[in-house]
């Protein structure tokens, strides 16, 4: 009987291989044994004949058998092992920055609206709304207009001055006169020395 039988190319019979998959294998006492896993690579299935059979480099197996790699409202990966974090869903930030946890955070909230930590508190406005991710408001505040059309800084432009008076971009402007828009409408202060208002239209 000239061949040991256990060797990893006799192992418990003649030629006999113990070559596992994924494995460091032992036949010391003439049974095929499993030693340890590759690294990213797991027994699963719990049998020695199979190996080390599963990657632990899946969303299913990340890193040990049976751990899920699924974060919340996000899109993640495990190709080292580890799970991490890809990219958020929209509308929603990893506000807490633990990738452990996902994006946790709506970013359809006033004071997370459209990325973490920004405020929805729009100028002069009413209403205030981040539904969308983004900023917006049903209504100006009387005397107030959004005239740059920029909803996220609200309505920013005051409508009592002699350049926006009354609406955005009408201004106050009467011919040969002082004027004011402190109402909102222009009015007629005075004239200019040598001028006078003589058909009494202030609108002239």
């Amino acid at each position: 009987c000239e061949r040991s039988l256990t060797t990893l190319s006799d192992c418990g019979s003649c030629s006999a291989t113990c070559d596992l998959a994924n494995a460091s294998e032992s036949c010391s006492t003439g049974t095929c044994t499993l030693l340890s896993c590759n690294p990213n690579w797991g027994n699963c299935d719990g049998s020695s004949s199979t190996g080390c059979e599963t990657s632990l480099t899946s969303l299913a197996n990340c890193g040990t058998c049976g751990n899920p790699c699924d974060l919340a409202n996000a899109s993640e990966s495990c190709s080292t092992g580890t799970c991490s974090l890809v990219s958020c869903s929209t509308n929603w930030g990893n506000c807490d920055g633990i990738a452990s946890t996902g994006c946790e955070t709506s970013l359809t909230s006033l004071g997370n609206c459209g990325t973490c930590g920004s405020i929805c508190n729009p100028l002069n406005a009413t209403g205030a709304t981040c539904a969308s991710g983004a900023c917006s408001y049903s209504s100006c505040n009387s005397g107030y207009g959004n005239c740059d059309s920029n909803p996220s800084n609200g309505c920013e432009s005051s409508l009592r001055t002699l350049i926006d008076c009354g609406t955005c971009g009408v201004p106050c402007d009467l011919a040969q006169a002082t004027e004011s828009c402190v109402t909102g409408i222009c009015t007629l202060t005075a004239c200019t020395g040598g001028w006078g208002n003589c058909d009494t239209n202030p609108a002239n």
